[in-house]
């Protein structure tokens, strides 16, 4: 990046990405929160919503560390010692895993709610 130019558009696209990493938090503690509501409570389905929520939420964080760990081997792009490559991706596996994870927990969760709506329907009369 250095010997083509480009690495103050890393900078910037890396500072660009706490807009999205906020993003990321907020879906994962409001919307799977919410989504979590479809269940019945104490249910199966409010759980995985919630555990949804939260994985998603770790991601975030762990996208946060990654961007911050960037910075530190940004500091000296040319020379930062090998061994700062290790912890970085390290958070990069994590934050995909836990959100990849929380997207799946998602999706039980809204399986689990319509399957619990359709086997607990109210009788009417």
């Amino acid at each position: 990046m250095s010997d083509f130019g480009t690495l103050d558009i890393y900078w910037i696209t890396q500072i660009i990405d706490f807009g999205f990493i906020l993003a990321m938090l907020c879906m994962g503690l409001f919307v799977c929160t919410f989504i979590s509501r479809l269940g019945r409570y104490a249910s199966w389905s409010r759980f995985c919503g919630l555990l949804a929520g939260v994985s998603i939420a770790l991601g975030a964080i762990s996208d946060t560390i990654e961007n911050l760990w960037s910075f530190v081997m940004l500091a000296d792009p040319q020379g930062f010692s090998n061994w700062l490559a290790f912890p970085y991706s390290g958070f990069a596996v994590l934050k995909f895993a836990l959100i990849t994870l929380g997207m799946g927990l998602l999706i039980a969760t809204i399986i689990l709610a319509m399957v619990g709506r359709l086997l607990n329907k109210p009788r009417i009369g």
